[in-house]
């Protein structure tokens, strides 16, 4: 394990200090980890076109799609407070075919070109085309 120490700190007020305690997040960690296995993996995660799919100020949503030879991902995130539901258009040459989360592996549906992601606060998704 990571040992580090508290950082002390002053403010503008020298009567005012405070203690960030400093320790290590596994949860986190095991999550970056996670992101960048992925990132090494997925070519069009790293290279190739980008698109912007959705920027919706008032519910603080953003999408874009990647594509790179024959691979693309749609990433997209949630940014607000709240839970979000997104409705996005899916390529039609992926009709029938299965689509996933790569993060979590979790299974999507497409229904009339469109596919809907249910994301909590701060929370964002990769899906492989």
């Amino acid at each position: 394990n990571l040992k580090y120490e508290d950082e002390n700190y002053t403010t503008v007020n020298p009567n005012i200090s405070s203690v960030d305690k400093v320790e290590f997040n596994q949860e986190l960690f095991s999550y970056y980890k996670k992101i960048i296995a992925l990132r090494k993996r997925v070519p069009a995660l790293k290279v190739g076109d980008f698109k912007t799919e959705l920027i919706d100020d008032k519910n603080k949503v953003y999408a874009f799609t990647r594509t790179y030879q024959e691979e693309s991902v749609k990433v997209v995130f949630n940014t607000s407070e709240s839970s979000q539901e997104i409705l996005l258009s899916w390529p039609a040459k992926t009709k029938g075919s299965k689509v996933y989360e790569l993060l979590t592996g979790k299974e999507l549906r497409v229904k009339s070109g469109k596919i809907e992601i249910k994301l909590k606060p701060y929370e964002g998704t990769i899906i492989s085309l």
